[in-house]
């Protein structure tokens, strides 16, 4: 069956409402199909002269001389064959949002069990309490969106007769676990297995941020990933303390270059200072990581400094939305990028305006309010349809 140009051009064509494409008058080769812009069963041409062309039940619906190899169901992935020249059909692919990876990289150093004022916390009004709290709400509130994996430092733990450090209070040695969705219950228990005890232990955020970047090197998952470093105080362990009682030398050097390491190898990193006691020089230094960690906040403060369970639950709030971003990636470049349309829950967005491409147009990047939607979860659902240089994309 022939089709005119403006029959194709507007998707007239009667194989239209049958589930059959236009092709030559020859018929096609064989080829199965998604159904068209993704919806139907797959349909199989078999090669046939005047019989051909392609038919099935919601069979794949192609726009070109000549039939052109679909997906199968329609669902994400590459054509079953690339697409030639004088080649194209219309193709749907679900879009999956890569939710990143956050590792917490947490300080349970002695001086955490103190409270915001600095004095000896009960188990109820510490900074650890506190904080251990503001954590579960907030992982437990994007535990479905964001791959949440953890570092406590130090990882001295607690014994029947003291605190066993090994070999030296700045230890850290294990401690971590490793980014992933919905694991909210198996942090915070071990949030909660980590108490420290009132001033022990050292605060080796050097080594503590060096792990939490050897954990996301080793899983590796491709995905964007950062940090999330929450201290009380001045880093140390430049050199091993004496006892479990001396927190060792100040090493602020030491985590500033640790953070730029990381940045350096693509992981950014933010810095919460939870009620830090030695306002002078500990918020310098947290300022210094904050602007090395390519993270920083906008305006005079740089790392974001939390004083209660409340404001550190803000923080996080922000921080969190920071990283969810709404950049969906592609597994194919379009075959003709301006002939593409991106529907969020069925509304198509505008090119430029709602939506951009990033590097390579292998990823779509929605912006403005669409993206907030996303974000909150009053958006679900995304798509893109790969069309054909001049055919309506209805």
């Amino acid at each position: 069956m022939k089709c005119s140009t403006f029959q194709l051009r507007f998707l007239s064509c009667v194989a239209l409402s049958l589930g059959v494409a236009c092709g030559p008058e020859q018929g096609g080769r064989s080829s199965s199909g998604p159904g068209f812009l993704g919806g139907g069963k797959t349909g199989n041409n078999t090669d046939g002269g005047a019989n051909g062309g392609a038919s099935g039940g919601g069979g794949g619906i192609v726009f070109a001389d000549k039939l052109n190899p679909g997906t199968g169901d329609g669902g994400p992935g590459s054509p079953e064959e690339p697409l030639g020249e004088g080649k194209c059909g219309q193709q749907k692919f679900d879009l999956q949002r890569v939710e990143p990876d956050v590792m917490l990289v947490l300080d349970r150093s002695g001086s955490m069990r103190r409270t915001a004022a600095g004095e000896r916390g009960n188990g109820t009004n510490d900074k650890w309490t506190a904080t251990a709290s503001a954590l579960s709400e907030v992982l437990n509130q994007t535990q479905a969106n964001i791959n949440w994996g953890m570092q406590i430092f130090p990882t001295c733990t607690a014994t029947g007769t003291g605190y066993q450090c090994a070999p030296t209070p700045c230890t850290v040695a294990g401690g971590s676990q490793a980014p992933a969705l919905n694991q909210a219950a198996a942090l915070n228990t071990s949030i909660a297995a980590a108490a420290p005890i009132l001033d022990t232990g050292a605060t080796p955020t050097r080594a503590g941020i060096e792990a939490a970047v050897a954990t996301l090197k080793k899983q590796n998952s491709g995905r964007k990933a950062f940090l999330l470093v929450a201290t009380d105080g001045m880093p140390t362990c430049k050199a091993s303390p004496a006892s479990l009682t001396d927190g060792g030398e100040a090493d602020p050097d030491g985590a500033v270059a640790a953070v730029a390491a990381s940045v350096a190898a693509g992981i950014d990193v933010f810095v919460v200072g939870i009620a830090t006691a030695d306002t002078a020089s500990s918020a310098q230094t947290l300022e210094r990581m904050a602007e090395a960690g390519g993270r920083a906040q906008a305006g005079a403060t740089k790392h974001y400094p939390v004083a209660n369970r409340a404001e550190l639950v803000a923080a996080l709030s922000k921080i969190t939305s920071q990283v969810r971003e709404c950049t969906f990636e592609l597994s194919t470049p379009p075959p003709s990028p301006t002939d593409v349309a991106v529907n969020i829950d069925g509304v198509r967005l505008m090119s430029g305006t709602d939506w951009d491409y990033g590097a390579g147009n292998m990823s779509v990047i929605v912006k403005g309010e669409w993206c907030t939607k996303l974000k909150s979860g009053a958006a679900k659902g995304a798509d893109i349809i790969f069309g054909c240089p001049g055919v309506q994309i209805l």
